[in-house]
């Protein structure tokens, strides 16, 4: 079925696929082959992990594609992500599509100037959900926090600290939205490993 292009493939293969991808031997024909499925999966949130989906689409190097195919996965990818934060707080499953989205270009960068420029109340509560998510994995340096080669993932997680540490905490602590005790944390992270672990269980500063 997969070998026949003209052939429609079930959800559940085209999910299965991606995530046993090091079982295909023609990987990057597999991905052309399975792409609008794939992103009509992920655009509808059915059930196939996404983060697996653009560890699969980023091992068949789809930035080095021809323009005609690169350039519509880009633009999927923007409007994905830009999708998941204007839905309302609750909703959208960001901190999902943003580690897919960082999965598929090796950086979270683009997604964090994309969050930079969203200055909205829904934007701003996915960004309290996320990173009240974070800021242990954060703290504690836990490697599973962005698991997808083949980019440096701990590179990818600098970036996110480095993001939060200089913009992120203040964009939260003049909001509405997050609670006191994600910004303390939050704000524990560009302090020496001593003095913030002496700090973290700290409930009461004041």
């Amino acid at each position: 079925m997969l070998a026949d292009p003209r052939a429609d493939v079930p959800d559940w293969l085209v999910a299965r696929a991606v995530a046993k991808r090091d079982h295909w031997s023609e990987h990057t024909g597999l991905m052309r082959r399975l792409l609008p499925d794939v992103v009509g999966l992920l655009a509808r949130g059915g059930e196939v992990d996404a983060q697996a989906a653009m560890r699969a689409l980023a091992a068949a190097r789809w930035q080095e594609w021809p323009p005609s195919m690169a350039q519509p996965v880009a633009a999927f990818l923007d409007a994905w992500f830009l999708d998941a934060l204007r839905r309302p707080a609750g909703e959208g499953r960001v901190g999902e599509v943003f580690t897919a989205c960082s999965a598929a270009v090796g950086s979270a960068s683009p997604w964090l100037r994309m969050w930079e420029a969203e200055r909205t109340p829904a934007a701003d509560a996915h960004l309290s959900d996320c990173c009240r998510s974070w800021a242990w994995s954060l703290l504690d340096g836990d490697p599973a926090l962005f698991v997808f080669p083949p980019w440096d993932s701990a590179a990818v997680e600098a970036e996110l600290a480095d993001w939060i540490v200089s913009y992120a905490t203040d964009r939260l602590a003049e909001s509405d939205v997050a609670d006191a005790e994600t910004v303390r944390l939050l704000r524990l992270l560009p302090l020496p490993e001593e003095e913030r672990e002496a700090r973290r269980w700290v409930v009461d500063e004041g």
